[in-house]
């Protein structure tokens, strides 16, 4: 971090508090289709820069909302199968959107839980008519959060051994 910001020119000041712990882990991990794929993930980052830049103030101010950015996004044509864009709206929404670049993750998790009581209600508070897929998606993964919260009493990840055991069981090796 501290050598990319200094390629602005400019001293990073290390007792920034953003600079803190949660930089020791990451936030995830991107599967090897980011790495494989690279080009095609580059292409939709200059491709989303560029239409975002032609943009006026008014239209990017209406397009700052999460889900009507995700809508945005996901109606660029290099979008699909981007594993950037999940990264993105994370980025950019943590408080609405997972830690995860795994449409099929997301995919599982959804499965998994979407038929928890509670869900439903959640999800109703935020449906949208002319959402994207994957905006559809988000929310989903949103209500369920909400939902678990409840239920689990705070916070917690996707990624923990025992909540991924949940939805991944192929994912947590048996003992020998």
């Amino acid at each position: 971090i501290q050598r990319v910001w200094e390629w602005s020119g400019e001293p990073l000041d290390l007792s920034n508090p953003w600079l803190g712990s949660a930089l020791d882990t990451g936030i995830g991990a991107a599967n090897p289709g980011l790495s494989n794929y690279k080009d095609a993930e580059l292409a939709l980052i200059v491709a989303a820069t560029c239409a975002w830049r032609a943009m006026s103030p008014e239209e990017r101010v209406v397009k700052s909302d999460c889900w009507a950015f995700g809508n945005w996004v996901d109606s660029l044509p290099r979008s699909k199968g981007r594993q950037f864009r999940h990264i993105w709206m994370y980025l950019l929404f943590p408080d609405e959107c997972e830690p995860s670049s795994s449409e099929n993750h997301k995919r599982r998790i959804i499965k998994c839980y979407k038929d928890t009581p509670g869900v439903a209600d959640e999800l109703k508070a935020m449906d949208q008519p002319g959402d994207s897929d994957r905006v559809r998606g988000d929310k989903l993964l949103l209500a369920i959060r909400r939902t678990l919260e409840k239920s689990r009493g705070g916070p917690f990840s996707f990624y923990e051994p025992a909540m991924r055991a949940e939805w991944s069981p192929v994912a947590v090796q048996p003992e020998k």
